[in-house]
């Protein structure tokens, strides 16, 4: 080989080893770089979680002497912003994998049960003695996570606080505390969420509920008996379905479908009842209109047992007409107790059911009695022209369940609303607006 061409592979070698190490130290300064924004954004996010949590603890310290409706109603409204804040920021910190359920627990539990005080409190009715008990123990909690997170904030400056692992923290002796191992620590120390009953979404008698329809037919089917059931609702034989999967939930459930795998069917592990059946399909070009197709479902789901239900609302999209139907007892429109049927508007074929509302909810026991009548509660809807008032039950956010007047109203701009008035106590529990079109009407 000449001495030319072995100087020439020496000097591009010795050019692309220069080149690989310059790239390696250029990286190597673009992933500190990147390190140190994500430190920096770990604890701009720890530092306002800190913040929110000790707002909240603040907040729920003032509760105390809050003697005023208002006054109760700002507390909450600054509670919810700060549970709101803390929320977004344990999202972005680095140990949200960790599953700290008893630090989210609590900030959604603290905002959702004085906003529920402050509601009862404006309606006019006394906060009772288990209302502000409930107030003493979220203090409570809200006192131990704040000191928590101060004495862990006060830690927080260590070059390896967001990055080290719980288990090299524990490794490296009492004394070295990182932000997992010190969130966990936290946790684990934190007093559970006290048990509040109040009319909201996380009212703590919302875990125990059960369905109350499957619990009137608690006997237990077999995959085997549950097949024949969903051959049944497709109108098929045995041997045209088969069995896809059982899933649990709070509503337990065998899936089959047909041999095709084009419709499925749920059936309920208990009381064998089918909850959810779907059809995958192509929709061509509707012939049917959204009148006929509310129609249709009514006679589908007479045909299926369901006796009693009235349509209240259908919409279209993508070629399927969905219409709500509510059971009805006495002339009272029973909103819990829905059923969503989906019609095909090309050869009008049911293509989708969910009877989830209704199995979960139907039961004979109500009182449908109310308090005061339609005239005295209409006195409660101002400049609204209401009319079409009819006695109805909604559910409130806690799921329970309030006996109400349904007005339709029309406003001076033509915009036309729904307004639900207690039966009780006269006071506006619900306002929608409805959103009608030519392909139907929502509510908003």
């Amino acid at each position: 080989m000449k001495k030319s061409t072995i100087w020439r592979i020496a000097v591009f070698s010795a050019a692309a080893f220069l080149c690989a190490a310059a790239f390696a130290v250029i990286n190597r300064q673009k992933l500190k770089k990147y390190e140190l924004l994500s430190v920096q954004a770990d604890r701009r996010a720890f530092s306002q979680l800190c913040e929110s949590v000790a707002c909240i603890d603040s907040e729920l310290n003032r509760s105390e002497y809050a003697n005023t409706p208002a006054m109760l109603f700002r507390i909450s409204t600054e509670i919810n912003r700060h549970s709101e804040a803390a929320k977004a920021a344990l999202a972005e910190l680095p140990s949200s994998e960790l599953g700290l359920d008893r630090t989210s627990s609590f900030l959604s539990v603290a905002a959702d049960y004085c906003t529920a005080l402050a509601l009862k409190s404006a309606s006019g009715a006394q906060l009772s003695e288990d209302d502000l008990q409930g107030l003493v123990l979220l203090r409570e909690s809200s006192s131990a996570l704040a000191n928590e997170l101060n004495s862990l904030y006060l830690l927080s400056d260590s070059e390896d606080f967001f990055t080290a692992a719980a288990k090299e923290a524990e490794e490296a002796g009492e004394a070295a505390v990182c932000f997992s191992s010190g969130m966990t620590y936290a946790e684990e120390n934190m007093p559970e969420s006290p048990v509040l009953i109040y009319d909201g979404p996380y009212s703590s008698h919302i875990t125990g509920l059960t369905a109350a329809f499957l619990d009137k037919n608690p006997e237990e089917i077999t995959v085997v008996e549950g097949l024949r059931i969903a051959a049944e609702f497709l109108g098929l034989d045995g041997t045209g379905v088969r069995y896809v999967c059982r899933s649990g939930g709070d509503t337990e459930t065998y899936t089959y479908s047909d041999s095709e795998g084009k419709r499925f069917v749920s059936v309920t592990r208990y009381g064998g009842f089918v909850i959810t059946f779907s059809e995958n399909a192509q929709v061509a070009d509707a012939s049917v209109s959204g009148s006929e197709a509310a129609d249709i479902g009514a006679e589908f789901l007479a045909s299926k047992g369901y006796a009693g239900m009235t349509c209240s609302y259908w919409y279209c999209t993508d070629g399927i007409c969905y219409i709500n139907y509510e059971y009805t007892s006495d002339g009272v429109v029973i909103y819990p107790d829905l059923i969503q049927v989906g019609v095909r508007l090309d050869n009008g074929k049911v293509t989708y059911m969910n009877a989830y509302g209704y199995l979960w909810n139907n039961r004979s026991d109500r009182d449908l009695t109310p308090g005061i009548s339609a005239e005295d509660a209409a006195k409660n809807v101002s400049g609204a022209n209401p009319s079409d008032a009819k006695l109805c039950v909604i559910p409130s956010d806690g799921k329970k369940e309030l006996l109400c007047y349904e007005f339709k109203c029309t406003s001076e701009s033509g915009r036309s609303f729904l307004i639900y008035i207690n039966a009780s106590s006269g006071s506006t529990e619900r306002i929608f607006v409805l959103v009608e079109n030519s392909n139907g009407t929502l509510t908003v």
